[in-house]
């Protein structure tokens, strides 16, 4: 017999199946990321399509196999469709790499509930921003989620002697946190000192202070590409955040 299973649930994806159904993927906070077909879900009449759309939080209920084959979705209903970031071609960019940042670096079937915390909070938060500080949440937003899945990116001191006192003059990618003027390694990247400003800031800042300060073009293109560094060390067959480039190119 089939486990029902009702939970809450973010819509992080979703993907042609048939001619009338989908396959979805979704962040649930107590049994992680899990895919499933929804059947039907491409049909005008469908009264689970909106519940479905990417970057919408929703109560849904799924059909688990005993066996352990795909799941299939029995009924889903909106609880938040975040309509004001889908107003703006910018906030669906960040919001959308918020959740594709999610599903690379989450493994299916693995609860985290912080990770489904943040993601959460991130989106809402980008739901209620404009389009220049939206950004700062997407950052936020990422710089917690790699501390739930034990990623946590450090810029108080080398990651190598531990000294805070010398100059911070490169990232290490493969060590995740700054290494000093007086250390060396293999495959460091330069970092602008605006940009480990703007991280320490972002790991340091409540949501509701995130609005007090804008990072220029130059410092989140840094982070963007620090980011990304990193989680080519880290995550299998990790790229890049491609919805980002929706916004400034590949």
């Amino acid at each position: 017999m089939p486990q029902l299973l009702t939970t809450p649930a973010v819509v992080l994806s979703r993907r042609p199946w048939s001619d009338t159904s989908q396959i979805v993927s979704v962040i649930t906070p107590e049994h992680g990321i899990k895919s499933a077909v929804a059947r039907g879900a491409k049909r005008a009449k469908s009264g689970i399509g909106p519940a479905l759309e990417p970057i919408t939080h929703s109560e849904i209920v799924l059909s688990v196999p005993a066996s352990g084959g795909m799941a299939h979705v029995r009924s889903a209903d909106v609880i938040e469709f975040y309509s004001g970031l889908k107003s703006s071609l910018v906030r669906v960019a960040l919001a959308s790499a918020l959740c594709e940042f999610v599903s690379r670096v989450l493994p299916e079937d693995e609860a985290n509930g912080g990770a489904y915390e943040h993601l959460q909070a991130g989106l809402a938060c980008i739901d209620g921003a404009d389009d220049r500080d939206a950004v700062n949440y997407l950052w936020w937003g990422v710089l917690r989620i790699v501390q739930d899945v034990g990623y946590a990116l450090q810029v108080d001191s080398c990651t190598n002697c531990g000294s805070s006192d010398a100059k911070l003059r490169w990232f290490s990618p493969a060590d995740g946190g700054p290494i000093c003027e007086n250390c060396t390694g293999e495959n460091l990247r330069a970092w602008m000192s605006d940009t480990r400003e703007a991280l320490t800031w972002l790991i340091a800042e409540a949501p509701d202070g995130l609005a007090s300060r804008r990072i220029p073009k130059r410092v989140n293109h840094d982070i963007r590409a620090l980011v990304e560094d990193y989680l080519r060390y880290h995550v299998p067959n990790f790229d890049h955040l491609r919805a980002l480039d929706l916004l400034v190119g590949p």
